[in-house]
């Protein structure tokens, strides 16, 4: 659904969305630093039969660092979402703070979400 390196979003955060006004309260915080105008309007949800699954890192010091959703799954106590912080372990990487984020937007459920993590070390990289 929407996946950039330059979230605006200074810490880390994992959130459910379930209401239209607060994933464009969501969104105009995310895109505070994006300066186009006129602004994007955020990606459309059908809140009634779906809902936003939202996680950050918070601001890093390059941009050698990414994050992703990359399962959800229901269980008998809820809804359980795979997130991985990855890095690229010693690559070259550009010198830009960054603020990594992902969303994706599933089927909805009113039961709780909770968000299990992983972190990837990329491997080291040859010297140029």
């Amino acid at each position: 659904m929407y996946s950039h390196d330059f979230g605006s979003l200074e810490q880390p955060v994992r959130c459910v969305v379930r209401r239209a006004e607060d994933w464009a309260a969501l969104w105009t915080a995310m895109r505070r630093n994006v300066h186009v105008s006129p602004p994007a309007p955020p990606p459309p949800v059908d809140f009634g039969a779906r809902m936003v699954l939202l996680a950050g890192m918070g601001t890093r010091p390059t941009a050698g660092y990414g994050i992703a959703i990359t399962g959800v799954r229901r269980t008998g106590a809820g809804v359980v979402v795979q997130v991985v912080q990855s890095t690229t372990g010693g690559c070259e990487v550009g010198m830009a703070e960054t603020e990594p984020i992902h969303a994706v937007s599933i089927p909805r459920a009113d039961a709780p979400v909770q968000f299990v993590e992983n972190v990837r070390y990329g491997s080291h990289c040859e010297p140029p």
